[in-house]
């Protein structure tokens, strides 16, 4: 088959679009997204990041997004646009992310290491004095 994406219509290009809009949305109240359930297959530092159709609906089943048969076909052909049976994470995965979403992910990361500071009864301003050779009060 031709690599170049099959053609969609108007509505088709609206409808994958009020799907991305929608499932966005169920992220932003869940504080999830992607990533989090493709995590065991998906490095963004990696160039390819193709995974099975198959296995591409047993992740997207575990966030219990409550699709139903329509959306799961329009999403399907979101992820796999040329119908290879194979899906691009690092194509699919940017058409959910927004700025928003990106900002919700750091701030987890940040708390766990807040959490995990506390817990370690760590000091950040003795870390900040361990790399503070000069003692001029800036990292070198």
């Amino acid at each position: 088959m031709d690599q170049r994406e099959l053609k969609l219509s108007q509505n088709e290009v609206e409808v994958q679009a009020e799907m991305v809009k929608r499932i966005t949305n169920i992220f932003l109240l869940r504080e999830i997204c992607f990533q989090d359930s493709f995590v065991e297959v998906y490095d963004p530092l990696r160039k390819v990041n193709e995974i099975e159709v198959k296995l591409f609906k047993e992740l997207v089943q575990r966030l219990n997004l409550q699709l139903n048969f329509k959306d799961q076909r329009v999403l399907r052909r979101i992820a796999d646009p040329y119908l290879k049976g194979k899906v691009d994470l690092n194509k699919f995965i940017p058409r959910f992310d927004t700025e928003r979403l990106k900002s919700l992910r750091l701030n987890k990361v940040l708390d766990k290491v807040t959490v995990s500071f506390c817990v370690q009864n760590f000091e950040l301003n003795k870390a900040f004095r361990t790399f503070d050779y000069e003692n001029r009060s800036e990292i070198n």
